[in-house]
Parts: C-alpha cells; sequence; structure tokens
C-alpha cells in the first residue's frame, strides 16, 4: 500500500474512530509491538495529519470563525496551542485506547479470582468448624485397637494442628486490608494444595507472617530473587491488580503546558506496561484458583459428609459412663473413631498436608 493510500485510510479511521491509537492500529501489524511502540507510531501518524482535526474544516461561517480563530489563537501563541491540543489529544486517546481496556480486563481477572477465593474461603471456614470436632474425638486418651493398617493418628493430628494454624493465621491476615479474611483463607488454601514457598519450605510447615509472605508471594509470580514480583506482585495481584493512578477515574481535559502532558504521557505508558505485563499472569492465577476451587468443593463435601456422618455414629454409641470418664471404646466406638481418623487424613491430604 501506498504512502498515500495508508494516509488515507487512516484518516478515513480517525474519522470513524475518533481515536488515533485505534486508527493507527488499524494500518499496521501491532501484534508484537509495545505499548511504547504503539504510541511513537501512533503519534508520528497523528502529528503529520493533526492539522486537519485541529482546524475546522468546512464552507459555513461558524466553522469559518472557528477555524481563523483557532489559526489567530495559534500564532499569537506561537503554536503553543496547537502542539498542546495535539499532546492532549495524543493522550487522550493512549488512555481510553490502551490504558482504559488493559485496566477493565484486570479488573474483571481480579473479581473472578476473589470470587473464587471466597468461595474457598466460606468452604475451608466450614470445613475447619467440622474437623475441629474431630480433633476432640481424636484427642481422646481410650485405648483404641491396633491396626497396623491403620492410619497413625499422631500423624493425623499434627495435620489438623497445622491447618488449623495456617487457617487462623490467613483469616487474621486480610493481606493488609486488600482482601476480605474469607478471601485470604481461600488464597491460603490454594498456595497450600500448590506446596511450598519459594524457599523450598513446606507451606503447611509455616504461620503467621510467614505463611501470609509466602501466600502474597506466590500471587506475584514468586520471589523477587526468583524472577518473580514477590510479595509487592501479591499485593497487587490480590489488591486489586494494582492501586489504580488517577488518571483512570477521570482524564485531565488539558493539561496546561506541553511538557507537562508529555510527562503524563510516560507515567501513563509505564503503566500501560505494567499492566500488560500483569495481564496473562493473573489469567494464569485466576485458572490455577479456579481449578482448586472444583478441587477443594469437590474433596470437603464429600469427606465432609462422611466425617458429619461418623461423628454422629461415634456421638451415638458413646454411653454415658463413656462421656464421663472415658475408658475403653466399645466396637461401634471405635469404628467410627478410626473412620473419623482415616477420612480426616484423607481430606487433609487432597488440602496439601502430608500423610506423614
Amino acid at each position: 500500500m501506498y504512502y498515500s493510500e495508508v494516509k488515507e485510510q487512516y484518516l478515513a479511521n480517525l474519522k470513524q474512530s475518533k481515536n488515533s491509537i485505534t486508527a493507527y492500529k488499524a494500518i499496521v501489524n501491532y501484534s508484537n509491538k509495545t505499548p511504547t511502540e504503539i504510541s511513537d507510531g501512533s503519534f508520528e501518524y497523528l502529528e503529520h495529519e493533526f492539522e486537519g482535526v485541529f482546524f475546522a474544516q468546512g464552507n459555513n461561517k461558524r466553522q469559518i470563525l472557528k477555524s481563523t480563530g483557532k489559526y489567530l489563537i495559534g500564532f499569537l501563541s506561537l503554536g503553543g496551542t496547537y502542539h498542546l491540543a495535539l499532546q492532549n489529544k495524543h493522550y487522550e486517546d493512549l488512555h481510553n485506547s490502551l490504558y482504559k481496556p488493559v485496566f477493565e480486563s484486570l479488573k474483571l481477572i481480579n473479581d473472578e479470582t476473589n470470587k473464587a477465593l471466597n468461595s474457598i474461603g466460606f468452604t475451608l471456614e466450614k470445613t475447619n468448624k467440622l474437623l475441629k470436632k474431630v480433633g476432640k474425638v481424636l484427642q481422646t486418651k481410650s485405648n483404641v485397637t491396633s491396626d497396623s493398617k491403620a492410619v497413625d493418628q499422631k500423624v493425623t493430628l499434627i495435620q489438623l494442628k497445622q491447618f488449623s494454624d495456617g487457617f487462623k493465621t490467613s483469616l487474621k491476615a486480610g493481606f493488609g486490608g486488600l482482601v476480605g479474611g474469607t478471601s485470604a483463607v481461600g488464597a491460603w488454601g490454594v498456595v497450600t494444595i500448590i506446596g511450598s514457598a519459594s524457599t523450598g519450605t513446606a507451606i503447611t510447615s509455616l504461620s503467621g507472617i510467614a505463611a501470609t509472605n509466602a501466600t502474597l508471594a506466590w500471587f506475584g509470580g514468586g520471589s523477587i530473587a526468583a524472577g518473580g514480583a514477590g510479595m509487592a506482585g501479591g499485593f497487587m495481584v490480590l489488591g486489586g491488580i494494582i492501586a489504580a493512578p488517577a488518571m483512570y477515574f477521570a482524564v485531565t481535559g488539558s493539561y496546561k503546558k506541553v511538557e507537562k502532558i508529555k510527562m503524563k504521557k510516560v507515567e501513563l505508558l509505564a503503566e500501560i506496561e505494567k499492566l500488560t505485563s500483569l495481564e496473562s499472569e493473573a489469567k494464569a492465577h485466576l485458572k490455577t484458583v479456579q481449578q482448586h476451587h472444583y478441587h477443594i468443593t469437590e474433596y470437603a463435601n464429600h469427606f465432609g459428609k462422611l466425617l458429619e456422618d461418623n461423628l454422629r455414629m461415634f456421638k451415638k454409641h458413646s454411653s454415658l459412663k463413656y462421656k464421663i470418664f472415658g475408658g475403653k471404646m466399645n466396637v461401634k466406638q471405635e469404628k467410627a473413631f478410626n473412620i473419623l481418623n482415616q477420612y480426616s487424613n484423607e481430606l487433609l491430604f487432597q488440602l496439601g498436608y502430608s500423610k506423614n
């Protein structure tokens, strides 16, 4: 396509879209271009053709007066008004066609992520209440018949304590108020299943600030040492992707100086670059969270029902004497006890807690 044809097509696109970035992207292959490259290329086209945008075209008196007025203002300000209008136009186009779409895409991803995390959190909250009841039964000092195939009661109790400690930590964390406590519990639950912190330490063995940091680091793409964004990245992803700059909420109508608008364009482009780099990672996080949402819900519901049934069986077959003094379990009690031990161990294993 010859330059004249490209120019004609660009002007047609500009007239239709009213946006210099959109018009530029319609005539070039921009798939491998960075936001800065798109900005530079689109500005070059806009700069060449801006006269037709700045000065009104037409033959009626109002348009002629409008055009003449702009010529006079431009002349008296030595072109300052013209160049300021050019820069402001390009800034606004960058905001509307590059910044706003990626921001809104990330906000949608973030909302979906936190929706899934919140749901996971509610499931784990329910599971925690149930496992507390199971723990009280398993902590009994009654002499249970030994079975070489039975799950070691001590292992299950360790798992229960790790789960309870992690739940308390995540519930209190709330990640600095970025998400609600339930979403924080969900985030912790997902990362626990994934396995280990960037240091190689099992996340199930961590508590307090260490567990919170490991969770945030995963959502940030790993530790900074490992090439990820670290805790700061986790704050960005879980806290609404980023702390949205004021420019998103209100595009400034007109900056007063050309140099200032140029500086603001640089800031805007930096923000666009950051959001663009986060988008693919945020999508990957959402996919992982949704997969584990299904996994956690499925196992929690399945084993939860079995545990509730056997808690009732254990209580039903516990005599008044046993409830007051303890002692040796009867056959039906012991059967329910062993099932509680086995199924809680299996559930916790599915939630990321080792069996040994």
